[in-house]
């Protein structure tokens, strides 16, 4: 009688079976509001988790992102370098390149280079093995 004593008492039966009834339907009701308070609870729980995993998730995608980045400017530096190198050194038809000639070719080749790496995007960079 004492788990009754905060209902209404007008709404407790007082016929003997009817009040059994009525107190398993209330034992039954704790049961699934206790479950449904545990299952609420660990739902919370999982959220955090999901959102703590998400932003993990999202700062390891910027930092490879930012990695990528970097080496792509190196690879085009390198590139850039070495075709200064090659083109200084070139000659057409036995007579040395003007400034103009060789910087349009210059800028020429580092463009061809800049945009084949610009299309590496999720791509692998090639090795040595690769090409020969």
């Amino acid at each position: 009688m004492s788990e009754l004593k905060d209902w209404d008492p007008d709404l407790i039966p007082t016929n003997p079976s009817w009040r059994a009834l009525f107190e398993a339907q209330k034992a039954v009701n704790d049961a699934l509001l206790s479950r449904n308070r545990d299952l609420l609870s660990k739902a919370e729980d999982d959220r955090a988790l999901i959102q703590s995993l998400n932003a993990q998730l999202k700062e390891r995608k910027r930092d490879t992102e930012r990695e990528f980045m970097l080496i792509k400017r190196d690879a085009i530096a390198t590139l850039r370098a070495i075709n200064l190198m090659l083109l200084s050194s070139l000659c057409s038809d036995g007579h040395w390149l003007t400034h103009r000639a060789r910087n349009f070719r210059m800028k020429h080749i580092a463009e061809i280079c800049a945009n084949a790496i610009s299309q590496m995007d999720g791509k692998s960079f090639p090795t040595w093995d690769d090409d020969f």
